[in-house]
């Protein structure tokens, strides 16, 4: 018996080729930069100016600027209020963990407030007291404040909340502002 070969048949050479012409890559061709041409003018005509953006930057970190100098309570209230004492509400040294970084901060400060002269003999005897749960009160709002807090140079938000938790332990708002001569911290 004799083997049969097959082989393929020979292509028409008069068959019309598959598949995309020259004439289709073309037109595919410019349909895709026609599209990236259009994406490229929106982006342009969208996007803000580069001058723009750093012009609204610029604002805002004014405007930020300006409203922290506002709220500062150190100089702003002692100015609107008569005569001023400088009081002593305590020395600290603490080491306060902050569990969320792992880090442990040593903190030694010294907390001084303003009261009017005229309040002075009630504040001495409030002081007198309540002096251990003052004290105590400070140091709960070291540490329960957060290491960003901590760190900030004015400390505006520690000082506000202690001149709150401190006025409302006296009892009275004898207490005008908070500040702190010394203040050193290390991270460990």
């Amino acid at each position: 018996m004799a083997k049969k070969e097959t082989t393929a048949p020979a292509a028409d050479p008069t068959a019309p080729k598959s598949g995309p012409g020259l004439m289709g890559k073309v037109v595919g061709a410019m349909i895709i930069g026609v599209i990236v041409l259009v994406q490229a003018g929106l982006v342009y005509f969208l996007l803000p100016n580069p001058d723009v953006i750093a012009n609204r930057v610029r604002d805002e970190v004014k405007k930020e600027l300006d409203s922290n100098k506002e709220t500062t309570p150190d100089v702003a209230v002692a100015e609107q209020q008569g005569e001023q004492a400088e009081v002593e509400l305590g020395t600290f040294t603490l080491a306060i963990h902050q569990p969320s970084s792992n880090t442990t901060l040593n903190l030694t400060c010294r907390v001084m407030g303003t009261i009017e002269k005229a309040e002075q003999p009630e504040y001495d005897k409030l002081l007198e007291n309540n002096k251990n749960r003052l004290r105590e009160r400070i140091i709960i709002e070291f540490r329960s404040a957060e290491l960003d807090e901590l760190t900030d140079p004015g400390l505006g938000l520690l000082k506000r909340r202690i001149l709150e938790k401190s006025n409302q332990l006296l009892g009275k708002p004898l207490l005008k502002t908070i500040m702190f001569p010394e203040y050193n911290y290390y991270q460990q």
